[in-house]
């Protein structure tokens, strides 16, 4: 197989950042893990596939403690990095009174993000950059506020990053819906949202991957935001 690079993801080893990352080594990418405490999942996966092994390896960090240093000690993993999937994210309930709340999660959604971005843009001269953003953020939502606020921001972020830093990097942004119940919520209640969605069911994971391959293939898309959520975002 022909190795086309390097990509660097953030929350890399479980959930939809894992998912991402298998999706990476099929088209033939080397991964670079970001965690922060657990690689449980994808340590489990390369046992069972252990010819993906030597194409990942995984780098522990704080994403708060100089998020410049996570992206230095991938580029010293790999000088060919090619791409950055921006997919760590803070998803606790809390509104603006909360100003201690409201910094770590604009902190953790957006300037990580950022700070990211920037230091990738000025060591990689092509390459393309997924943010990974939130479909279900318009609604207002006391419980949800802060969270919501900062994925929207990221995808304000987006659009202006895809006009700063071209023609060099590409910059788009992937808005999944109802993908995976989070952890320790009632999985009927995450069931029961397919009746407000258009599409009447919730989302799968495959359809979340063919976005993703399409971002990152697709050269002549930048400032982009690939809803993956079956209209959920319409209503």
């Amino acid at each position: 197989m022909t190795m086309n690079g390097s990509v660097l993801i953030t929350g890399g080893t479980r959930r939809l950042g894992f998912a991402m990352a298998r999706k990476s080594l099929d088209m033939g990418y080397n991964v670079i893990l970001h965690y922060r405490s657990d690689r449980r999942e994808a340590e489990t996966w390369l046992r069972k596939h252990p010819e993906f092994r030597p194409r990942v390896t995984f780098i522990q960090s704080e994403l708060t403690d100089h998020p410049e240093r996570l992206f230095n000690a991938a580029y010293s993993i790999s000088r060919k990095l090619v791409g950055l999937v921006n997919n760590a994210s803070i998803f606790t309930p809390g509104d603006i009174s909360n100003t201690a709340h409201y910094r770590k999660t604009l902190e953790i959604n957006c300037q990580v993000p950022l700070k990211l971005t920037i230091a990738f843009w000025s060591r990689i001269k092509k390459g393309w950059i997924i943010n990974i953003t939130d479909a279900h953020v318009r609604p207002a939502s006391r419980k949800w506020q802060n969270y919501r606020i900062s994925k929207r921001v990221l995808q304000r972020l987006t659009y202006r990053l895809a006009l700063a830093l071209s023609p060099c990097i590409r910059v788009n942004a992937i808005a999944p819906g109802a993908m995976l119940p989070a952890r320790g919520s009632d999985k009927r209640e995450f069931a029961g949202l397919a009746r407000q969605i258009p599409l009447q069911r919730t989302g799968d994971i495959g359809s979340l991957l063919k976005a993703y391959e399409y971002l990152v293939t697709a050269e002549y898309v930048t400032g982009q935001t690939l809803y993956v959520d079956g209209g959920w975002h319409l209503v």
